[in-house]
């Protein structure tokens, strides 16, 4: 923006031209005193403010003070597509705010100008007499329009009693037309047919009505803030060098926070926006009380509205501040793993993300809780929150006051098929536990966990049992063969190592494979029947089953039995047995896919205590699974209490 429109004088903001590219800040005069024309396309919405809306927007303009709001009281976006052949400006978003403005110009009588409205549906925008309105009920767009007639007229004669006169028109007057002004956004015509044109604007009423917004809240936030005068600058630094220090600031910032290691540790899979700087307003939004976020629910731009009403140098403060907050989480692994879960977790939201921003925000003030008066206190909460939110691990009256004899029954229930979320969730943050307190911490690696292209599920660490003999003898068949030709092409190849790199079938497996083999097709399929074997090898089969079959259905469910892994690996690998899993996982992470440090230390048996055959997941192994989540657990409950 030019730093000239900056300068601040009794007659208003300087000209400019309508027809620069960018979000530009516009004068209600210059529009008037051009004669500027605008036009509502029928594919808008009607007009429907109401009381509310209205004196909401009336209250705004009585309350304006330059010394506070800076050098005009902006009406918000008004998003416009030039008209060259009907000269007029056809009006893609603000309608209803250019609507009630032009409405409140009709009780303005020492206006020599103004600009002109029309609608291309058939609407009553004149009141033939302001001092006698009648409602006019024909339809639903004139209801309302003549509705905002009344309500404005009853609102400026509300002090026209007073002995100091009516008070109220005098000042709407004077700020309306000398320091009031829109956000004035041109869409570019280009060399566009007039099919094409009229096509991109109904494309981005669209977007801006699907909540697909391309004028963002942090795009009007810059603009406002570039304008806005701060009621305390310092006086060795000129409106023009503080505009462009600020612009500057905000790009640095924005660069900083697109940057993958910084996005998606603190938005988890929220997709990289137009704007990053938008989740950074939208995290101090957050922030503010409810009861003060609620004064703006109504609004099309509700933080942007909540930022006119800032002071304009605290505003630019909070940003900064909350930015360099962000970045200093960034360099502490430990909490920025801790600031990563929360963010990344199943049904995550920007709330809590927001309320430890806030809290460390009032740490300057000190207003904040003692437990957030250090670093080092900061995680202990966090650690905290983490496994009583929701009642994850511990319901909140229910934290351990020592670490002996902790009860983990509540996580230790939660199943597949009905705990999906909080199995996803303790899951996750025992891997947050293993890159973070075991030693040295690492950084946990958020951003190919958070990649878009991969969503993460929870995987069985074995399949469910084969409901007979011939299916468990086809699935072994598929493992074999599929080992076999690998080899067979390594082997093609001429590359060495060719066991290291597709190991061998083990022999156990083949010979199961064998002795299903020699059942009779014809019998009972059951996996009880196994007529046409020997007693030896009846005996032999019922051994290796025992070593070998995955655990049974019901038993596939629990939490001793899942694991993280991306939906690619889970798709790729299937319904398969524990080894062949554990050799895909590996050819998957030599591609450089992201395997958590816990599903790697599961498929590698890391937890077995007991020599169990490596093939195949026993239940003595989930239990020492379970144990050694509990033993992550344990290290966050002796860090809360030590």
């Amino acid at each position: 923006m030019n730093a000239r429109r900056m300068d601040t004088e009794r007659s208003g903001m300087q000209n400019i031209n309508l027809y620069d590219d960018g979000p530009q800040t516009v004068s209600l005069r210059q529009l008037c005193e051009n004669e500027e024309v605008f036009y509502i396309p029928s594919y808008q919405r009607g007009y429907k403010w109401g009381k509310y809306e209205i004196e909401a927007l009336l209250n705004d303009i009585l309350d304006y003070s330059e010394s506070k709001d800076g050098e005009f009281y902006c009406l918000q976006p008004l998003v416009v597509r030039r008209d060259s052949d009907e000269r007029h400006w056809r009006v893609v978003d603000g309608q209803q705010r250019l609507t009630t403005i032009y409405i409140l110009l009709q009780f303005i009588h020492d206006q020599k100008k103004t600009f002109h409205l029309k609608y291309q549906r058939e609407a009553k925008l004149t009141c033939p007499d302001i001092s006698d309105i009648e409602i006019d009920s024909s339809s639903s767009e004139t209801y309302h329009i003549t509705s905002a007639y009344r309500i404005i007229s009853d609102w400026l004669k509300a002090d026209e009693n007073k002995d100091d006169g009516n008070k109220r028109l005098e000042v709407i007057a004077r700020v309306t037309l000398n320091s009031t002004g829109f956000i004035w956004y041109r869409l570019d015509n280009g060399d566009s047919s007039p099919e094409s044109l009229l096509a991109m604007e109904h494309e981005y009423f669209m977007n801006l009505n699907s909540g697909k917004i391309r004028l963002t809240e942090s795009e009007l936030s810059k603009a406002l803030l570039l304008h806005k005068k701060p009621t305390a600058a310092p006086l060795d630094e000129s409106a023009e060098l503080r505009q462009i220090f600020q612009a500057e600031e905000w790009n640095r910032m924005e660069h900083s926070l697109r940057q993958p290691e910084i996005w998606y540790f603190i938005a988890g899979r929220k997709k990289i926006p137009q704007n990053a700087m938008d989740y950074l307003l939208e995290l101090i939004w957050l922030a503010q009380p409810e009861n003060e976020r609620a004064k703006f629910q109504n609004s099309e731009y509700p933080i942007f509205t909540w930022a006119e009403r800032q002071d304009a140098e605290e505003l630019w403060k909070n940003l900064v501040s909350a930015f360099r907050l962000v970045m200093g989480w960034n360099e502490d692994n430990e909490l920025r793993n801790l600031i990563g879960y929360f963010a990344s977790r199943r049904r995550a939201d920007s709330q809590k993300i927001s309320s430890i921003l806030s809290e460390m925000l009032r740490l300057g003030t000190g207003k904040s809780e003692d437990m957030y008066q250090t670093k080092s206190g900061l995680k202990k909460r966090l650690w905290k929150d983490a496994m009583t939110e929701k009642s994850l691990i511990f319901k909140q009256d229910e934290f351990p006051v020592q670490t002996v004899n902790i009860n983990y029954d509540r996580y230790h229930g939660y199943r597949y098929d009905k705990n999906y979320d909080e199995v996803f969730n303790v899951l996750l943050l025992a891997n947050i536990s293993l890159y973070s307190l075991d030693g040295t911490a690492e950084r946990f690696d958020f951003v190919k966990f958070n990649d878009l292209k991969y969503p993460w599920n929870v995987e069985h660490i074995s399949p469910a049992n084969p409901k007979s003999n011939e299916e468990l003898k086809n699935r072994l068949k598929a493992f074999i063969d599929e080992q076999n030709e690998e080899l067979e092409e390594h082997a093609a190849k001429g590359m060495k190592d060719v066991a290291d790199i597709t190991p061998q079938v083990p022999s156990e497996v083949s010979e199961l494979y064998d002795l299903l083999s020699r059942i009779p097709e014809d019998e009972n399929p059951g996996l009880e029947n196994l007529e046409g074997l020997k007693e030896d090898d009846r005996q032999r089969l019922e051994t290796l089953k025992a070593r070998l079959l995955p655990t049974e259905d019901d038993d596939t469910m629990p939490i001793r039995n899942l694991s993280l892994l991306t939906e690619r690996c889970n798709k790729g690998i299937g319904n398969r047995f524990f080894f062949d899993k554990k050799q895909r996982l590996r050819a998957y992470q030599n591609e450089g896919q992201f395997i958590p440090r816990l599903t790697l230390n599961v498929f590698s048996k890391w937890y077995s205590k007991t020599d169990t055959f490596p093939l195949f997941w026993s239940e003595n192994d989930g239990a020492d699974y379970i144990d050694a989540i509990d033993n992550c657990f344990t290290k966050i409950v002796r860090k809360i209490l030590d």
